[in-house]
């Protein structure tokens, strides 16, 4: 792994303990706990996952990609995207030390401890009362000649932190949609800039035993006005009705190419 010195400030850096006490990291850990109870109805999401990105890659051939949300990499071709770029930038709130350990020596690799968010953690974290988040001006700095992947994070980015706030606001639900769009919106604009493939959740469904669905619960704000997705996929999430008690809970999950030019 290179110096930290030699990488650029694409993101703010997160602060450890800020992270624990908003339960991002135990969140984190939980993903690789539920994937060992659920690999066999994850692996057709992760195998939809890295056709769409080595397509997308093969296609524009860019020099550096930078990856949004790499945590575990289970979704994410390494070795295969390695041959197809000049370099890999990792960014997430925090990596696994597994995943540290795995590729401390690939020089082509770059691990950036970041708020995808651009800042807004720490600022629904200083800031537990605040309701308008309108004038809040992330800071990104993606270098220009940078392909971006946001990989299955667009849903989470804004949720973790709104349930935290609505913690904090003990259940007063008022801010919760406002920062949920605006932080879905500041990452839609981030991809704007860059020739970008977003993947991301954008509903729940559960369904009883008889398959039969209860509720369809959508995932991204409704002002986001996405383009169509270029290819959409059901990921079986979690069999075992732990994620909800009363059912089992699918995604529909969809890829859109940005930018490509």
């Amino acid at each position: 792994m290179a110096d930290r010195k030699q990488m650029p400030e694409i993101f703010p850096v997160p602060k450890r303990r800020m992270l624990r006490r908003m339960g991002l990291i135990s969140d984190q850990e939980g993903i690789m706990r539920r994937y060992l109870r659920e690999r066999e109805g994850w692996q057709t999401h992760i195998d939809h996952c890295h056709s769409c990105i080595l397509d997308w890659l093969g296609t524009i051939r860019p020099g550096a990609l930078l990856v949004l949300g790499s945590g575990w990499l289970l979704d994410f071709p390494v070795e295969d995207a390695l041959d197809l770029t000049s370099g890999l930038y990792l960014a997430d709130l925090n990596h696994p030390r597994q995943i540290l350990h795995k590729y401390r020596h690939q020089k082509s690799i770059r691990f950036l401890e970041a708020d995808i968010t651009g800042g807004m953690l720490d600022q629904v974290y200083k800031s537990r009362e605040k309701t308008n988040w309108s004038h809040f001006r992330p800071f990104f700095a993606v270098p220009p000649d940078m392909a971006v992947l946001s990989l299955n994070i667009l849903s989470q980015l804004g949720s973790l932190p709104a349930d935290y706030l609505q913690e904090q606001q003990e259940g007063r639900t008022g801010a919760r949609e406002g920062l949920l769009e605006k932080i879905q919106s500041d990452h839609m604009s981030l991809l704007s800039g860059h020739p970008s493939l977003l993947i991301t959740d954008h509903t729940e469904l559960v369904s009883g035993s008889d398959g039969k669905v209860l509720r369809s619960i959508p995932l991204l704000s409704d002002k986001l006005a996405l383009p169509g997705f270029k290819e959409e996929w059901v990921w079986e999430f979690d069999r075992q009705k732990r994620y909800y008690s009363d059912g089992n809970t699918r995604m529909l999950v969809g890829a859109i190419e940005l930018n490509q030019g």
